[in-house]
């Protein structure tokens, strides 16, 4: 019997109870390695967290896997910075292909192969599915971008121009394009020259979220960054942030939280069991602890 209980005076079908466990969103963690050494980034995620990239025949398996039980939006990215994987246009076409809506976020810090990438964009106006980049922009100088994340800041304020002529040209009705800025001490005073200079390039969506990091190391000017730093933390958070969104690292294991980047919290591997949907099924106990906050991830949840 699917109705369940009362709640004031409206009987809770059972189904749609659990219809919010389902993720409206997959991260597919398709490379672990990273040029940058954010300040803000998972502080203990070099020395734990091994290099290595998705192999295609995995990447492959997922997407059709997801294609198969209508889990429409994807993650390119988590722990690593996609645009140093040797197949990340491929990825990308074969999402456009299969019609997903796809999110990239990028620092767009390095080289970029511009033909493979707009070869890649253009399989969304076919496919029917949409790709949006998220920019991170750390600063507007390049002292201060090498405090927050050691980018190289011309070739991405090279790559930002380009993207940005993209925007303008009007081509890429399929393709959405975003810039964001995390505000630290560094960069607190930079936001309008950030603002302008963004603009001045051809984007029109630009965010800065709110001032969340502090350096523990004033004097010193030779830290390192990621390995020298203490986050500030957001205390009293009364639910998770991004609940339906769940994870797959680059050999097929599941993590209910989008932000466990150790996958220390592994309910199954898309890969060998050939389902998503099966494996939510069959942790939804884990699911309902991840929406109420309830897992020991939660805890250190900023």
């Amino acid at each position: 019997m699917d109705l369940i209980l009362w709640h004031g005076k409206k009987l809770i079908d059972k189904k749609k109870q659990n219809k919010h466990l389902k993720p409206n969103g997959t991260l597919i963690d398709i490379t672990t390695i990273c040029p940058h050494n954010c300040v803000y980034c998972y502080h203990q995620k070099e020395s734990l967290v091994a290099p290595a990239n998705m192999s295609i025949e995995t990447f492959e398996s997922i997407v059709s896997i997801l294609a198969k039980e209508r889990f429409n939006r994807i993650y390119l990215y988590m722990s690593g910075e996609p645009l140093v994987h040797p197949d990340f246009y491929h990825f990308v076409h074969r999402c456009g292909q299969k019609g997903f809506e796809t999110n990239v976020a990028t620092k767009a810090g390095i080289p970029i192969n511009w033909p493979a990438l707009i070869g890649a964009q253009m399989a969304f106006k076919k496919g029917g599915g949409r790709l949006r980049w998220l920019i991170e922009v750390p600063a507007w100088n390049q002292k201060t971008a090498d405090h927050i994340c050691s980018i190289d800041l011309k070739k991405q304020k090279e790559n930002l121009r380009v993207f940005g002529n993209m925007a303008r040209s009007g081509k890429y009705k399929n393709v959405s394009w975003r810039t964001d800025t995390i505000v630290t001490k560094w960069n607190e005073k930079e936001l309008s020259k950030i603002k302008n200079g963004i603009f001045k390039f051809g984007f029109t969506s630009w965010i800065s979220k709110p001032p969340g990091y502090y350096l523990d190391d004033k004097k010193n000017q030779d830290w390192f960054p990621s390995r020298r730093y203490n986050r500030r933390l957001i205390l009293g958070r009364q639910k998770c942030p991004f609940p339906r969104n769940v994870a797959i690292n680059v050999s097929g294991d599941v993590s209910v939280c989008c932000h466990d980047m150790l996958f220390q919290i592994k309910v199954g591997n898309v890969v060998k069991e050939k389902t998503l949907k099966g494996i939510i099924n069959r942790n939804q106990v884990i699911m309902k602890k991840r929406l109420a906050m309830k897992l020991k991830i939660c805890r250190k949840c900023n």
